[in-house]
């Protein structure tokens, strides 16, 4: 990052660079948030114009809405077979906090077609994402969404899984973290990327 700045006085370099350890962990918190909505959630419009932000996770994620639910508000309740739980928001101030948060941070194509309509309803520029990097905190909320590890024992070696419709995403994720990406089924209608440790 240093490299863009050469020849500029040391002054200038530092105050370019400087990022605020708030300013990090928010970061981290929005990248975070991403990752979980990239996995689990859905941007709807409906008829009327209204937009919502569900995400749907299993009871034992309750405390990944719940963080969602204290940053913008909306609420959590049980679906409707009580087996998951959804955390749904549909308030234009917590809309636009969201969107705020993550311009720039998703990358399921299919969450981006998703936001870019909410983006262009309430005149917000879209941005689109630069490359995911390994130390993202994306792929922890991915993971906490989508991801599972299991432990084949009689080998005793360590399979970190995540989970998707498509593979377009799950390309991304194994460009930054190796792992292969394959079909689940004959159909093509999921996909896993595995990587073994």
């Amino acid at each position: 990052e240093y490299s863009m700045l050469v020849g500029s006085s040391e002054t200038v370099r530092m105050f370019s660079t400087i990022m605020t350890s708030h300013e990090k962990s928010d970061l981290k918190i929005r990248q975070w948030i991403a990752g979980v909505i990239d996995g689990d959630g859905y941007f709807g419009i409906s008829k009327l114009g209204h937009v919502s932000l569900e995400v749907v996770m299993e009871l034992r994620d309750e405390a990944c809405l719940y963080k969602l639910k204290h940053r913008y508000g909306g609420s959590v309740k049980a679906t409707s077979h009580a087996k998951a739980l959804r955390f749904r928001l549909h308030h234009k101030a917590g809309i636009l906090a969201v969107i705020n948060d993550l311009n720039g941070l998703l990358y399921n194509p299919v969450r981006i077609q998703q936001f870019q309509k909410v983006c262009a309803l309430y005149n917000v520029t879209y941005l689109t994402p630069s490359p995911l990097e390994y130390i993202s905190a994306y792929m922890s909320g991915l993971f906490d969404s989508d991801g599972s590890i299991n432990l084949n024992i009689t080998s005793q070696q360590v399979f970190i899984t995540i989970s998707q419709k498509s593979p377009e995403l799950l390309d991304i994720i194994a460009s930054v973290y190796g792992g292969k990406v394959y079909s689940c089924n004959a159909k093509n209608t999921a996909y896993k990327w595995t990587v073994c440790r």
